[in-house]
């Protein structure tokens, strides 16, 4: 029960009134015009009786001004904390996971190998641009095209690289080639009939050899990423872009058999210093960020090894430019070995693995191919590892099922929400705070800001409520745990009831909308968002 001295104004004032009542009747003043007190207590009238009426309504108006008093404080709320459960499932997501090289059009290899997250398509220039400005019906982008649509069915990924020359002219080049001065070229023969600088390849072997910072090539180049930018830049099942010059597009000057080659005397002739080969690859850095704004890029960490390659990698980080390596079970890429530009680097960019020999069935048995990739993975912290070329890499695909699967679950980012707290219940016209305390149980970080959304999902599944904001999670490194907390809005107007709590992290298209949401480490999946729990609306 309150004080009197808590009571409304308006009920201190009518109790005044009572006590100022009695005090008349007690003195006997029957002026007052009321009627005599009457007790329902046998024998006890006048004066007493009329102290007993002060009694009771002072009892019933304290009662009364508690329970408004009650009525009118807030109500305390509590808080609801959640638990998701994880799943030990291979994710299937952009820029993580197993990696098929492929050269042809599809043929089954989504159904074959469900693991595979990203099928990575290679081929010559001149099949991007068989003949000059040609190239939304050229070969290279009706393949692109079959690979994009099988994607799409199967919610898998697509990378693309242009190769510019191919040593020794190999009979996948020759095949598709046209002819700069009787050789084999795999860059269209306008580029150099408008004055780029390219040679015969030493050695017999029929093939032409492009000069990659020719600013006549870059020039052409550059035409050919605009296009490319503009027809798959932002593609949802595009999972990476990569930068290519040198052999085979892997930033390799060397490594060719050709000695005039190998010892860079004949790259010298044709112009290269520290100053011409960093300044391509800063060249070509801007090309593509500029043509692909939101894609993650890779460049072969090649291009280190001569002169200026050094200087040149703080500028490709800086432009998000990652690394991939050809050589992932190679004398020189394996256990007891480093991978500077992966090691110093992978915190910030994509780092990826081709592999040497092709497939693991090369590498010497199981226990070799586990201590590679274990290598790969804890001590280079790479996102993307290849699991072999076209059909021998299916063979490779389903010999190591098994470690398909472990290792997979290792790979790249793996997020998964630990803890998640809201209020219970919420109000109508307040706003409930969800906060989640994430994990990344993967290797790296995701390498781009993922947009983090909470909805509130009515009972026939429809969003009553979403919160959209941006999320740092490209500084979610391995290992660690990091909070957010999204504030929802609860009108007046959102019908009391029960709503389901459902998170998702997801891509930003170019228009503000949904490019593609992002797997977690958690049960509950629906439509690519992940149930957490009930909130209670009031």
């Amino acid at each position: 029960m309150v004080g009197i001295e808590h009571m409304e104004p308006m009920m201190w004032r009518h109790f005044k009134r009572i006590l100022e009542d009695d005090k008349r009747m007690r003195a006997g003043d029957t002026a007052a015009g009321l009627p005599a007190p009457v007790s329902t207590c046998r024998g006890n009238r006048g004066p007493a009786a009329a102290s007993l009426r002060v009694v009771v309504i002072l009892a019933a108006l304290c009662v009364s001004a508690g329970c408004a008093a009650h009525a009118a404080a807030p109500r305390e709320v509590g808080m609801v904390q959640v638990h998701p459960t994880q799943t030990s499932a291979v994710l299937v997501n952009p820029g993580t996971g197993w990696q098929l090289l492929v050269n042809a059009p599809p043929a089954g290899e989504m159904e074959r190998m469900p693991l595979v997250s990203t099928y990575y398509y290679r081929t010559s220039w001149i099949e991007f641009e068989p003949e000059k400005g040609r190239y939304e019906d050229s070969p290279a982008v009706r393949v692109i095209d079959a690979w994009l649509a099988e994607a799409r069915k199967h919610g898998r990924f697509v990378a693309i690289r242009v190769v510019p020359w191919s040593s020794r002219n190999p009979r996948y080049q020759r095949s598709v080639a046209q002819k700069v001065q009787g050789c084999d070229s795999p860059v269209p023969p306008y580029v150099f009939a408008e004055g780029a600088d390219g040679f015969a390849e030493p050695g017999g072997s029929g093939g032409w050899v492009p000069v990659f910072w020719d600013p006549v090539y870059l020039k052409y180049h550059r035409k050919l990423v605009e296009f490319l930018g503009k027809r798959y830049g932002g593609d949802p099942n595009i999972a990476y872009i990569d930068v290519p010059a040198g052999n085979y597009g892997e930033m390799n000057l060397t490594n060719t058999g050709v000695p005039q080659l190998d010892d860079l005397s004949l790259w010298k002739e044709h112009g290269l210093t520290a100053s011409s080969w960093s300044g391509m690859l800063r060249d070509l850095c801007d090309m593509y960020r500029g043509a692909f704004p939101n894609d993650l890029l890779v460049a072969a960490r090649d291009y280190t090894a001569y002169p200026g390659g050094m200087d040149a990698v703080p500028y490709a980080v800086a432009k998000g430019v990652g690394f991939r390596d050809d050589g992932l079970g190679m004398d020189y890429c394996g256990p007891g070995r480093t991978n500077p530009e992966y090691e110093d680097n992978w915190q910030s960019v994509l780092c990826l693995y081709e592999n040497g020999g092709g497939t693991w069935l090369g590498w010497g048995g199981e226990a070799r191919v586990r201590a590679i990739l274990e290598w790969a993975i804890d001590r280079t912290h790479a996102s993307i590892v290849m699991v072999g070329k076209g059909k021998p890499g299916a063979r490779c695909y389903a010999q190591y099922s098994s470690l398909v699967e472990t290792y997979g679950r290792r790979l790249g980012y793996r997020l998964a929400v630990k803890t998640a707290t809201w209020p219970a219940p919420a109000l109508r016209g307040t706003r409930a705070d969800v906060t989640l305390a994430w994990q990344n149980l993967g290797n790296a970080p995701p390498y781009l800001d993922f947009a983090l959304e909470v909805a509130l999902l009515a009972a026939d599944g429809t969003v009553a409520r979403r919160e959209t904001v941006t999320a740092q999670t490209r500084k979610w490194l391995p290992g660690g745990e990091y909070s957010t907390r999204v504030p929802v809005d609860l009108p007046q107007a959102l019908t009391p009831g029960s709503y389901t709590v459902a998170v998702s992290l997801f891509e930003k298209s170019a228009d503000g909308g949904v490019r593609r949401r992002i797997r977690l480490a958690m049960d509950g999946e629906k439509d690519g968002r992940y149930m957490l729990g009930t909130l209670r609306v009031e």
